[in-house]
């Protein structure tokens, strides 16, 4: 426990760093959940057959977030 903590002592200097690469981490992490949530939507509708002006949206989505 003690080694962990001395670690812990050494990324102070760092902690905005640190803070920001966990933040970033976690949005990267939202943002593949919602694009495999997506294109599994976009897959489902399109073998549904609808018209393309339906689908128009996810298909943006989904291009847009990859």
């Amino acid at each position: 426990m003690k080694v962990f903590l001395r670690l812990l002592s050494f990324l102070s200097a760092f902690r905005w760093l640190v803070a920001l690469a966990i933040l970033l981490g976690s949005l990267m992490i939202a943002s593949n959940m919602l694009l495999l949530g997506m294109a599994a939507y976009l897959i489902a509708a399109a073998a549904l057959g609808p018209l393309l002006a339906i689908l128009t949206i996810p298909i943006y989505i989904v291009r847009l977030m990859s």
